[in-house]
């Protein structure tokens, strides 16, 4: 016989854990967009996308930061052209925030660069933000980025974002690593690769021969119609239905089909083509200083300035060992010049004097036991 209570408690127990699995277990800040392996209890997604960090602003509203770069539907990776960026285990969230701070930093710089102000916009351009800014003002719905989309991230380390037109990521990307060049410094602390991508499309040999096509017809071509040397970088995840081998074969001969006579060549590529494989999904992109830029990694080339200037101090130390060894010859020079002109140097001719007057005693000693008779030195002894 139960004891009294005891099928209230277990009723309890099991609505518990009922609406616990409805709102997804706990996810919290970890990286996963809820579910199982976060610290949150169960803690119900930010608004604006799923999870994710967020605030209360001080009219008590609930804030998700990058609300505006989600949509109410999570969108999925590698279905429209954008960056796929792999990051340290469990800061998905956290790259998140510092990739698309560090993109809105690079489009405002690549717009005041290039100023379109000439060009009116359309009526319907105008129209749009209109719309879009009493939308926010009255609250009614949040303004969305026209620039950026964050997409839904079930593969650990790998995040992806969307790029709209007419932005170029690769050009972005591009920008991001000449900057770290240029500085030294990376501006991320959890970002580890960014990967452009131009083209996407389903993972079949058909559709890449159909997507990269047009691709590497438009992005091989130069001014002079020259031949380029060039390689094929392809990166697979959840996915075992391409062979690597055919998947390389089949965009080296969309390349050397080509009028030119493009050549492979895996050390020195004029031309690199990146391929991103995530389940039923491929991407694409042609990028150049492929080897240059670390592959694409911008902690590495902070990383490699780095040694490079390191390795640089050395060479200095010889000249500065020249100097010290120069600066103690001169001290030596001078300290002898003012010990000849304080008379140290006189110091052999007394030392000789002494000895001169030393063998002068000996010599009257000696001369003075010359002139004593035998007998008395021997009756003496």
């Amino acid at each position: 016989m139960s004891a009294p209570g005891a099928g209230n408690r277990s009723a309890g127990r099991s609505k518990q854990n009922y609406f616990k699995a409805a709102r997804g277990g706990g996810g919290g800040d970890r990286g996963r967009g809820g579910g199982g392996r976060g610290r949150g209890r169960g803690k119900p997604p930010a608004p604006g996308g799923a999870g994710g960090p967020s605030y209360t602003a001080e009219d008590g509203r609930v804030v998700n930061p990058l609300g505006r770069y989600r949509e109410g539907i999570a969108l999925l990776g590698l279905t429209a052209p954008g960056i796929s960026v792999t990051t340290v285990q469990f800061k998905e969230r956290s790259a998140e925030r510092e990739v698309i701070e560090y993109l809105e930093t690079i489009v405002d710089e690549l717009e005041e660069s290039n100023p379109t102000s000439s060009a009116e916009p359309a009526m319907d351009d105008i129209e749009a933000e209109l719309k879009q800014e009493l939308e926010g003002l009255s609250g009614a719905a949040k303004v969305k980025s026209t620039r950026f989309r964050l997409c839904q991230h079930d593969t650990p380390c790998v995040i992806y974002i969307n790029v709209l037109a007419p932005l170029d990521p690769v050009q972005l990307v591009q920008r991001i690593l000449e900057k770290v060049e240029r500085t030294g410094q990376s501006p991320f602390k959890y970002v580890k690769r960014l990967v452009p991508i131009l083209a996407v499309g389903g993972a079949t040999l058909k559709q890449i021969g159909d997507v990269a096509g047009p691709l590497v017809a438009e992005r091989f071509a130069t001014h002079d119609n020259r031949p380029l040397k060039f390689a094929i970088q392809p990166n697979s995840r959840n996915s075992n239905k391409l062979d690597r081998l055919e998947l390389i074969k089949k965009i080296a001969d969309e390349v050397i089909a080509l009028p030119a006579g493009h050549t492979v060549d895996l050390t020195h590529a004029d031309r690199t083509i990146l391929v991103e494989v995530d389940k039923n999904a491929f991407g694409i992109s042609v990028v150049e200083h492929y080897d240059r830029f670390k592959k694409y990694n911008p902690s590495s080339i902070a990383e490699a300035l780095a040694k490079a200037r390191a390795a640089e101090e050395p060479t200095s130390a010889p000249a500065t060992g020249e100097a010290s060894a120069k600066n103690t010859a001169n001290r030596s020079a001078r300290a002898a010049a003012i010990n000849a002109a304080s008379g140290v140097g006189g110091g052999e001719k007394r030392k000789a004097e002494e000895q001169d007057s030393e063998d002068v005693e000996m010599g009257d000693d000696n001369a003075d036991s010359a002139d004593v008779p035998a007998s008395k030195v021997q009756r003496t002894v």
